[in-house]
């Protein structure tokens, strides 16, 4: 009986040896799917829409695919606001005919007031060449309390 148990025992680990090695050799490799075209027009017009006290420069803008195939556009934005906001951008990329291609979408929190800062947006590869970016700059200001904030709230520590 002892034999046996261990037999089976043996076939099992041999079993899960031979199965954890295959797994860690395969050299196989799937072919990437390559963008057909180009990314963007010659120039592409930049245009800008939305709420937000802030100005795209449009030529700092820049699209590129990642190495995932994803669409990058990168910016600088100047704040024109006079207190700290978020700006939530949505950039609508449109082809030479005016046909909505793809999106892309970012934001930033915490802008200073009258600041510089970066802006990077993401989205799926465009379905043709863009020769429009409209980007929607939206804000909310930064959030200040009207009144005392809460201290005597359960699990707040008083400084008192």
């Amino acid at each position: 009986m002892r034999w046996r148990c261990t037999a089976i025992g043996g076939g099992v680990l041999a079993t899960m040896t031979l199965v954890a090695v295959t797994a860690c050799g395969d050299t196989s490799k799937l072919p990437e799917a390559q963008p057909t075209g180009s990314l963007t027009a010659g120039t592409v017009r930049i245009e800008q829409t939305g709420n937000a006290h802030a100005q795209v420069d449009p030529s700092t803008v820049t699209f590129q695919l990642d190495d995932s195939g994803a669409l990058v556009v990168k910016m600088t934005i100047r704040s024109t606001s006079g207190a700290t906001q978020t700006i939530t951008t949505t950039g609508s990329l449109f082809d030479s005919n005016g046909k909505l291609i793809g999106n892309a979408t970012g934001g930033l929190i915490d802008v200073p007031a009258g600041g510089t800062v970066q802006l990077q947006l993401n989205g799926l590869p465009p379905n043709g060449t863009i020769a429009t970016a409209r980007f929607e700059l939206s804000n909310q200001i930064a959030p200040v309390p009207s009144g005392p904030t809460p201290s005597n709230v359960a699990g707040t520590p008083s400084s008192s």
